[in-house]
């Protein structure tokens, strides 16, 4: 039988504050959170305090980053969609009954 043991380290924001990586990362890779735990190849460096203001402000920024994607993805499929009908109907009208 093997037995092993781990050890969680979990770091969480002081009262009125949010934590949110350290490095420079996309507003689409922003976490903003009250409580972490690391993995076995994290360390609490990784990650910075900030304040309620800063962290709303980045939510409202990754909730409009999100709501232009999806507004893309819907765009996009639209376009698809338009085209493989738009081939379905020239391929059906050269057909001949």
């Amino acid at each position: 039988m093997k037995k092993s043991e781990f050890t969680t380290v979990i770091i969480t924001a002081d009262e009125g504050m949010y934590l949110t990586q350290s490095a420079d990362v996309a507003i689409s890779e922003r976490i903003i959170c009250t409580e972490v735990a690391l993995g076995c190849n994290s360390s609490p460096g990784e990650w910075k305090e900030i304040t309620k203001e800063e962290g709303d402000e980045y939510k409202s920024q990754i909730e409009s980053y999100r709501k232009e994607r999806e507004q893309q993805r819907q765009a996009e499929m639209k376009a698809m969609m338009a085209k493989r009908f738009s081939t379905n109907s020239e391929t059906d009208s050269r057909i001949e009954p």
